[in-house]
């Protein structure tokens, strides 16, 4: 049995999966399986991932079937279930890793109880090396409730390809969230945190690469408004997570408010999709951190507000401290490779 397995879902990437499997292949640590679960690809997909696996047993390709919904999420889940590794990473279709990823990772796992290992992940665009900015960086000091507040922060500190889960874990906590077409590992993410793992970080070195500004993935539904109901989906799921743990709610309460305020209040104006905004007031289950009379408001402050005269004349101030209560500050994409700021 494999002690890793990679997790590979793809859609239409025929053009791009050989470098990512190139880089499987190329690992220094041998003891892995790689799963290529396809999406529904109508590419040539089938027959490239096929040369690999004539010459490398460990490489395997299977269709995702109809028990699992149409996605990035189902197909992770597919292969997580058969999966035989007793630790999983999951690599996008357009990533890389570099040659010691697994050999780091898995040294730093030996003898250990370790339910999620982070690691760090650095940008490129079409070659390595023409992009220097990190996903984020991570500080040693940091808790696993410095990481939830910083997710809801919007603050990602890590990526999908930058976890290495016990299997058994992320088993026992349901896997992803199949329901999702948006955020879903910011969803993920924070609903492992509330089951309290024993998380621990390598350091802040880069062992994988993220490709950006690709077109065409699985999750590209940004504009679409399936993404933005996934999103209002995404927190009610986090909500749940953390039902059973009032003291931490209680912490994290001012952060869920702001977050929903910016991203189904605010982005709702913003995206044109203000009804479906206005609508969440009336269903059954609401956002933690807000009443329905506060959210109310909110929600008027920005319906006025796109009228520049009242806001200029009367909300004018108002507004501005709305905005600056929901405003964003992250360090995503802010630190490059060779910041000084990652030496603890």
């Amino acid at each position: 049995m494999p002690l890793v397995t990679i997790i590979t879902p793809v859609f239409n990437r025929a053009h791009l999966i050989a470098e990512t499997l190139v880089s499987v292949q190329n690992q220094v640590f041998r003891d892995w399986e790689c799963i290529i679960v396809d999406d529904g690809s109508t590419d040539e997909i089938e027959q490239v991932v096929s040369k690999f696996m004539q010459n490398d047993p460990r490489f395997s390709f299977v269709k995702r079937p109809l028990s699992h919904r149409q996605g990035g999420c189902g197909a992770r889940n597919y292969g997580l279930s058969i999966a035989k590794g007793s630790y999983v990473v999951f690599l996008d279709s357009d990533d890389l890793l570099i040659n010691n990823t697994l050999k780091d990772r898995t040294n730093y796992l030996a003898n250990s109880n370790i339910d999620m290992l982070i690691s760090t992940s650095v940008a490129f665009k079409t070659t390595i090396g023409d992009d220097d900015r990190l996903w984020n960086v991570i500080k040693s000091e940091e808790t696993n409730e410095t990481f939830m507040i910083r997710f809801l922060k919007s603050d990602m500190p890590w990526n999908t390809n930058c976890v290495t889960w016990k299997k058994e874990f992320i088993q026992k906590i349901g896997g992803w969230n199949e329901n999702l077409t948006a955020w879903q590992d910011w969803e993920l993410h924070l609903r492992a945190l509330a089951s309290s793992p024993e998380l621990n970080v390598i350091d802040n070195f880069p062992d994988n690469y993220f490709r950006i500004n690709e077109v065409g993935s699985i999750g590209s539904t940004y504009k679409q408004r399936k993404y933005f109901s996934s999103v209002r989906s995404a927190i009610l799921s986090v909500q749940q997570a953390y039902r059973d743990q009032p003291d931490l709610m209680r912490i994290l309460q001012p952060h869920f408010k702001i977050f929903v305020l910016r991203s189904v209040v605010h982005n709702g104006f913003i995206r044109n999709y203000q009804w479906n905004s206005f609508k969440y007031l009336f269903e059954n289950r609401f956002f933690y951190g807000l009443s329905r009379w506060e959210y109310l408001r909110y929600y008027l402050l920005e319906l006025f507000c796109r009228s520049t005269k009242i806001k200029t004349l009367l909300l004018k101030k108002r507004y501005q401290n709305y905005l600056n209560l929901i405003k964003i500050n992250s360090s995503h994409l802010q630190h490059k490779i060779s910041d000084v700021s990652l030496k603890d």
